[in-house]
C-alpha cells in the first residue's frame, strides 16, 4: 500500500497546473494534506481522502500565503537553499 505522498508522487508528477510543474522534490505530507510548490514559486496544500480501492482522491488546492508558506518549511534542503540563495544576493 502507497502513502499519500507515494501516490502523489506517482499520478501528480507530469501535472502542469496553471502556475508551472509541481516540483515533487518540495512536496511533503502534514496533517492530512499534501503540500507542494510550483514553478512558479507558490506554495500549495491540497487534502485527499483514501478510497476503498487504496487510492486517493484530491480535495481544490488552496495556495499557501507567503507566512503559512514560510511556516511550513521543515527540511533542512529548503533552509539551506534559501540561505545560499541569500549569501548569492550580496554584491
Amino acid at each position: 500500500m502507497r502513502t499519500p505522498l507515494e501516490y502523489f508522487f506517482d499520478t501528480q508528477g507530469a501535472t502542469v497546473t496553471p502556475n508551472g510543474r509541481i516540483l515533487l522534490d518540495t512536496a511533503t505530507e502534514r496533517d492530512g494534506k499534501i503540500e507542494y510548490s510550483t514553478e512558479d514559486g507558490k506554495r500549495w496544500s491540497v487534502t485527499y481522502s483514501r478510497l476503498a480501492d487504496g487510492t486517493y482522491q484530491y480535495g481544490t488546492p488552496e495556495e499557501l500565503t507567503p507566512v503559512e508558506a514560510t511556516r511550513e518549511k521543515t527540511t533542512s534542503e529548503d533552509i539551506s537553499n534559501e540561505e545560499q540563495a541569500s549569501d548569492e544576493e550580496v554584491p
